[in-house]
């Protein structure tokens, strides 16, 4: 996804909700760096309109409530591994958005 003015966000995955059809990206941050998430809150906050789940790790120490609620995206934090049924109740929640 090109970001005019901010950057380019290649995300790891593209998540289809079948009964619609309707696509939401998928980041995988893992384990980068605090500075690599902030970046990406920053690509949000100033306008990124593509709805996207980013996942990172906690020892990031960074909150899923820097992303407000009414924004296309949101982040979550997980603890040692991704847990498929969280990660599948956030898209649920940025759909309908």
């Amino acid at each position: 996804m090109d970001l005019p003015g901010l950057g380019t966000c290649i995300p790891d995955l593209l998540a289809t909700h079948r009964p619609t059809g309707e696509q939401i990206h998928v980041e995988l941050l893992g384990f980068w760096s605090r500075a690599a998430v902030w970046r990406r809150v920053e690509w949000v906050q100033r306008g990124m309109r593509e709805k996207i789940l980013f996942c990172c790790s906690q020892r990031l120490r960074v909150s899923e409530a820097i992303l407000d609620d009414d924004l296309p995206s949101a982040l979550y934090v997980f603890k040692g591994v991704l847990s498929p049924s969280q990660i599948e109740k956030r898209l649920d929640i940025l759909r309908l958005r």
